[in-house]
């Protein structure tokens, strides 16, 4: 907690810019934006707190003290909304001659707002050197906004015929645009194919819809006998049955080979979803053949695009005393793998907040699966024959959906009978003379 004389709490919730003055020596609760944030004006800075909001993530909150901005560590459901970046490790064997290319996969996920991300790359040594194992890279990537929603970086390795062991170099992500870093380093490993041969295994990625994950078994060096390695599948995220079919079964390298391909079928279904993994493990080698790297994993990427959420038109009669609802359906395109949300907010048409209806705004949360939500806006009453009136429910800044129809409008239905003209009987005594009124 954080004492403060005199402060002001600035909020970005869901989108909107909410702001209140504390009183002196109160106890203030420590909020948690996504990321640092910079040139954040002063408070007395009227123009510039006005423009705070371009300068904090959405969904982000700050406390300024004095023109002082203590910031802290963003909290998991926040940090969901943000771009994260992260880069694979990747692996490959040397050669003797000429050059070979290893490619590594930077790529994000989190909130699909916005531009697209891009971050800083460059190569350093580890054990393997600079111009004598690989050549040295550094450049911007920027990553692509839809799709794998990634790029990649291809690093030339260098053929020799020293004997040299398993020599690695890195690839270090810095200063990202439009997102932050999960993971800032990936790991390129050399196996040498001078020395004794051993077993290794790479990483693969590809799209759902491919069908096809296939893994690359490499013997380092060839054998002057048959050697052999079993292998199987297993879950990371990706759930055997339904992400993909699991697989068993034994690689033979006869003389002379150095390479065999493991296919693992991918379920290609409709739901927007987070990029899933899975493993191929090496085990029980023969022929005294150590096994290097005994793990690969495989990406299965997400190329399904987000649903689109829908906001219908709704009415309802007004009703003479007390109060009704107008019930708006929101709606999915189709079910998506991630929690939805959305903000909405009602505002005036013909009819008018506060006597015809009670403003509303809020933010609808679909939790993954979920595909119907429901607005509601409470109505006023009345005995005027006033004519229908009408509102809007607008909807905004949607979070893992696409705005499809955003404005709902709502009818007030006026129930209410007008004046009537009515004309009664009337008597008079007529009299002997002259006139006498009858009304």
């Amino acid at each position: 907690m954080t004492t403060a004389r005199t402060a002001i709490v600035i909020r970005i919730c869901m989108g909107r810019l909410r702001y209140r003055t504390i009183a002196t020596d109160v106890q203030v609760p420590p909020f948690h934006p996504p990321r640092v944030c910079s040139d954040i004006p002063h408070p007395a800075d009227t123009t510039g707190m006005h423009n705070i909001g371009r300068h904090i993530a959405r969904g982000a909150a700050v406390l300024v003290v004095l023109g002082l901005i203590p910031l802290v560590t963003a909290t998991p459901a926040l940090a969901a909304r943000q771009k994260t970046i992260r880069i694979n490790d990747a692996s490959i064997v040397e050669g003797d001659t000429g050059q070979k290319t290893m490619t590594f996969t930077i790529s994000w996920s989190g909130s699909k707002g916005g531009a697209a991300p891009s971050v800083h790359y460059a190569t350093a040594d580890v054990t393997a050197t600079a111009g004598a194992d690989y050549t040295t890279k550094s450049d911007t990537a920027t990553l692509t906004n839809g799709g794998c929603k990634c790029a990649t970086v291809s690093i030339s390795i260098l053929g020799d015929t020293w004997t040299e062991g398993t020599e690695t170099f890195a690839v270090n992500l810095s200063s990202p645009v439009n997102a932050t870093i999960a993971d800032a380093q990936g790991i390129g490993t050399i196996y040498d194919n001078e020395g004794p041969p051993s077993f290794v295994v790479g990483d693969v990625s590809g799209a759902e819809a491919s069908g096809t994950l296939t893994f690359c078994v490499l013997l380092t060096n060839a054998n002057g006998s048959p050697v052999s390695v079993d292998y199987a599948t297993a879950d990371g995220t990706a759930i055997a049955g339904s992400d993909y079919a699991s697989t068993s079964g034994t690689l033979t390298f006869n003389p002379g080979q150095t390479s065999k391909s493991v296919p693992v079928t991918i379920v290609d279904d409709a739901l927007a979803e987070d990029d899933e993994t899975l493993t191929l493990n090496l085990s029980n080698a023969t022929g005294g053949i150590a096994i290097a790297d005994p793990t690969g994993t495989g990406t299965i990427q997400n190329d399904d695009p987000d649903p689109t959420v829908s906001v219908g038109d709704a009415s309802v009669l007004e009703g003479d005393t007390g109060s009704t609802t107008l019930t708006f359906p929101v709606t999915l395109s189709g079910p998506s793998g991630h929690e939805i949300d959305v903000d909405y907010a009602t505002s005036d048409g013909t009819a008018t907040a506060g006597s015809d209806y009670t403003a509303t705004n809020g933010t609808l949360v679909f939790a993954a699966g979920e595909t119907t939500k429901q607005i509601h806006v409470t109505v006023a009453g009345d005995f005027l024959d006033e004519g229908d009136e009408t509102l809007t429910v607008t909807l905004s800044a949607p979070f893992n959906a696409d705005l499809g129809a955003s404005i709902g409008t709502g009818t007030i239905t006026n129930d209410d009978a007008g004046p009537k003209l009515v004309v009664t009987d009337a008597v008079a005594t007529e009299g002997n003379s002259g006139t006498t009124a009858l009304t």
